[in-house]
């Protein structure tokens, strides 16, 4: 069952079919949406729990590259592991490698305000936390450079859709409510997991971590021009 079901059901009856169902759940981890922390969430209550990630400090080899190979471990990896959650920062082609090898898995996102999330994006990469920050800030030094640069745009859209061509709204709306089991809201958080944990067969679970905050340092502070919201 998928999201395009509330065209016809309610989202409690939407959750309860899906609790339903024992499935491997993929959450697809776009940055800045409270992924980091609904990720622990996961890594509590749906162990066996895997996060797939790269290696930062191999500086050599493509992203994309590294991230397909993390796919690729996960997927020989689960075949000896009854895993019944994962997440990553996967473009929804990855996504659909893993539902290849696992059609029973079911695909949760989270969504933000653009605006929001991008401000969000930035100052986090300025920051510490993020590891590759100083070549970051010397690249971007200030937000308007990190808007105006082609793969900062976007982002929620091609990491849903999966490719750069990203289609009208209306096929991507169409995509994502036939692809995606749930979608929640960054600014509804509290109701969105929820909603989400009952579909997972948690209804008890409740929202607690909050992972990489972005600190409030030099680099991070006082980055976003006030009038920026408006032209945005």
């Amino acid at each position: 069952m998928t999201f395009a079901a509330l065209d016809r059901i309610s989202l409690a009856d939407h959750a309860a079919a899906l609790s339903q169902d024992k499935a491997l759940w993929v959450f697809q981890h776009i940055p800045k949406t409270a992924g980091t922390s609904l990720s622990e969430e996961l890594g509590q209550y749906m162990a066996p729990y895997r996060n797939i990630f790269v290696d930062y400090d191999d500086v050599e080899t493509p992203f994309v590259h590294r991230l397909t190979d993390s796919v690729d471990r996960f997927l020989a990896d689960q075949r000896r592991v009854d895993y019944r959650s994962c997440s990553g920062h996967l473009t929804y082609d990855l996504v659909a490698r893993i539902r290849l090898a696992r059609p029973d898995a079911k695909v949760v996102t989270f969504l933000r305000n653009p605006v929001d999330r991008v401000i969000s994006d930035y100052r986090y990469q300025c920051s510490p936390l993020h590891p590759g920050n100083e070549a970051f800030r010397a690249q971007f030094p200030v937000i308007e450079d990190y808007i105006a640069a082609k793969a900062s745009q976007n982002k929620m859209a091609f990491m849903v859709w999966g490719a750069h061509e990203i289609p009208s709204a209306a096929a991507l709306i169409a995509h994502a409510k036939r692809e995606f089991a749930f979608i929640g809201l960054v600014e509804m958080y509290a109701l969105s997991f929820s909603v989400m944990m009952t579909a997972m067969g948690q209804p008890q679970a409740q929202p607690r971590a909050h992972a990489r905050k972005t600190p409030d340092t030099e680099a991070t502070r006082n980055t976003v021009p006030e009038q920026f919201r408006s032209e945005l």
